[in-house]
């Protein structure tokens, strides 16, 4: 799982994003959500396979996002092509780390398994950048050193605890809006923190992501019952 999610999901993207612009990006690891949904469709063993009902509010939210984001169509033509197929392989290794997850549950709690998952997702991103020599190139500044220290607090003892600990009490076509959610809330924290305008195209695009999410659970609710 750490291998998978982590090292394979995070540093994929990680790469891909240092040969694109950051709106683009966002663009192709929004589509992670989709990916999660059919890979638990299609792998043998899920207790309860997503519905056409729940894909297409997946796709819905999806559109949302882009909205919100800003979809650039000349940024994606002039994108990098390796770009693209490094997000797409780390949606393919966050959506196989999930779905696999959710087959082979542990007994261990949710907090612990997201420590062994990170400690071992870490070591392997480490050795990763030792062999292409990356240490020469880690010099980072006070405020690098604030930004990390705010990742491994908020992204990953908090933010990953969660992802973990949702994903074994529902179905990774549910953990998988959270793809969504944080694009909500990155804008808003824009709003908030940095004084970003809100356009009226913006709040419909907040609509649609939050009315997807709200689908996929009610889809969910009526599929159980």
């Amino acid at each position: 799982m750490g291998t998978v999610l982590l090292a394979g999901g995070n540093g994929l993207v990680v790469t891909g994003a240092r040969l694109v612009e950051s709106g683009t990006t966002a663009i192709f690891v929004a589509g992670g959500a989709l990916w999660m949904a059919v890979l638990d469709a299609i792998i043998p063993g899920s207790e309860a396979r997503p519905t056409w009902t729940q894909l297409a509010g997946l796709l819905i939210g999806y559109s949302g996002a882009l909205l919100l984001i800003g979809a650039n169509l000349e940024g994606l033509r002039r994108a990098d092509w390796r770009a693209p197929l490094l997000f797409v392989a780390a949606n393919i290794c966050w959506g196989l780390g999930t779905v696999y997850s959710k087959r082979h549950p542990v007994e261990t709690s949710p907090d612990m398994n997201a420590a062994i998952q990170m400690v071992i997702g870490g070591a392997a991103l480490v050795v990763i950048g030792t062999v292409f020599g990356e240490w020469k190139s880690f010099t980072p500044t006070p405020a690098g050193w604030g930004a990390i220290v705010y990742l491994m607090l908020f992204g990953s003892v908090v933010g990953y605890s969660c992802f973990v600990y949702v994903l074994r009490h529902t179905s990774p076509t549910i953990t998988a809006t959270y793809y969504y959610v944080n694009t909500v809330i990155a804008v808003l924290l824009g709003w908030a923190v940095l004084g970003e305008r809100i356009t009226s195209r913006t709040l419909v695009a907040i609509v649609a992501v939050l009315g997807s999410v709200i689908w996929v659970q009610q889809a969910t609710r009526s599929q159980a019952t």
